[in-house]
């Protein structure tokens, strides 16, 4: 649940135009490839300047809002079938 969770941190910053730092720093971003590769792929295209005003996190939140909810509920999704699957195994070994 905790990707949906980010997903809609993201998706509501976008939405209401505020801050991005929040998405930007939960640190399941690491454990979801996906949205990892795109938030790094896109740091790489247009990486923050020194002196910049906006943390790093705000422009890994609005990556995340703009190219990167896909990926998290994907993440999301297997995550949850993953669980399912373990549910399906301890009910047979029950």
């Amino acid at each position: 649940m905790h990707y949906y969770i980010l997903a809609s941190s993201a998706w509501n910053a976008k939405v209401t135009r505020g801050d991005y730092t929040r998405a930007g720093t939960d640190p399941a971003i690491e454990r979801c490839s996906e949205a990892k590769r795109i938030v790094d792929q896109e740091l790489q295209r247009r990486e923050p300047r020194p002196g910049d005003p906006l943390p790093l996190s705000y422009y890994v939140g609005s990556t995340l809002a703009y190219f990167g909810l896909p990926a998290l509920w994907s993440c999301a999704s297997d995550k949850i079938a993953e669980a399912e699957r373990a549910l399906r195994v301890k009910e047979k070994a029950e």
